[in-house]
């Protein structure tokens, strides 16, 4: 079964979490996902709707069993133009 993580602690500090795991930015905004965390454990995170996943949020299960987010590296595009016209089109 795996673990449920269903409490966002935020930055708390002074919890040593037991694992990490990696998110992209859109994975982070969903509010139901299934993980595999740094030891190979499989984790369900299941918190409430709204609720934003954050860099260096500490994610936490009934047992107390703590995790850490870390955010995922990401392809990203930088456009240019000389001018707002330019960029528009």
């Amino acid at each position: 079964m795996p673990i449920q993580l269903i409490k966002n602690l935020g930055q708390s500090t002074g919890l040593k979490p037991q694992a990490m795991v990696r998110l992209t930015w859109q994975e982070r905004q969903r509010a139901r996902l299934a993980v595999v965390l740094s030891n190979g454990d499989s984790a369900a995170i299941l918190l409430p709707r709204g609720e934003p996943i954050r860099d260096g949020d500490l994610l936490a299960s009934q047992d107390n069993v703590y995790v850490s987010v870390e955010n995922s590296a990401e392809d990203l595009f930088e456009i240019t133009a000389p001018n707002a016209i330019a960029l528009m089109q």
